[in-house]
C-alpha cells in the first residue's frame, strides 16, 4: 500500500484506489478515470449527480464486469435518490432517449440490520444502547433501517395517527 497515491497493489498488476468525494470539485479528480469497480461507503452522503458521474467511470477495455457497490444507512443529502432506485424500485423508464432510462436489472439492495453484523455487537455491546437515545426519527433510520423514518424530514414531528384522517366526501360547500 502506497500511503501517498492511496493505491494498494497487488502482485497480478490488479490495483485498489482509495479516494475520496469533496463535491463536485472531485469531478476534476475523477474525470476521464476508468473503474472496473467502485465501491462508495455511506452513499447518501452523495449527490445523484456524484452517483451518475461516477458511474460514468465504470468503463474499460478488459471483459471484466462492470460493477458499484454501495453501502448506507437511509437520511443524508442523497436519501432520496438512493430511496427511489434501491428501496422504492421508481426508475426512470418512459425517456424518448432510451440510453436515460433506468433499468432496473441493474440495481439491487440487500436489507441489513445491525443485529447482521455479530461483530459490532460484540466489539461495541453499548451500541444498541446508543441507537436506543437517539431521537426517535434516527432511531428507526438507523436501527431499523427505516426509510421512511426520515423522508422530507420537513416536519419532523409528524405522525399519521396524530395529523392523518380517514378519506370523507368534501361537502359542497367547501368548494
Amino acid at each position: 500500500y502506497n500511503g501517498s497515491t492511496h493505491l494498494l497493489s497487488f502482485q497480478n498488476g490488479s490495483t485498489i484506489r482509495f479516494g475520496h468525494w469533496n463535491g463536485e470539485v472531485s469531478e476534476q479528480e475523477y474525470n476521464g478515470q476508468e473503474y472496473d469497480w467502485i465501491f462508495i461507503d455511506e452513499a447518501t452522503q452523495f449527490s445523484e449527480r456524484a452517483f451518475n458521474f461516477l458511474g460514468g467511470c465504470l468503463r474499460g477495455v478488459n471483459n471484466f464486469p462492470k460493477r458499484m457497490y454501495l453501502t448506507c444507512n437511509p437520511g443524508g443529502i442523497g436519501h432520496n435518490w438512493v430511496k427511489r432506485l434501491f428501496i422504492d424500485r421508481n426508475y426512470k423508464t418512459d425517456s424518448d432517449n432510451p440510453e436515460e432510462n433506468e433499468n432496473p436489472e441493474d440495481y439491487s439492495f440487500i436489507f441489513a440490520t445491525v443485529e447482521d453484523n455479530e461483530a459490532l455487537l460484540k466489539s461495541s455491546p453499548n451500541y444498541l444502547k446508543a441507537l436506543a437515545a437517539m431521537p426517535e426519527d434516527l432511531r428507526r433510520a438507523y436501527r431499523y433501517g427505516d426509510w421512511n423514518a426520515i423522508g422530507g424530514n420537513f416536519f419532523k414531528e409528524f405522525s399519521m395517527k396524530t395529523h392523518g384522517f380517514d378519506d370523507f366526501k368534501i361537502p359542497k360547500h367547501w368548494l
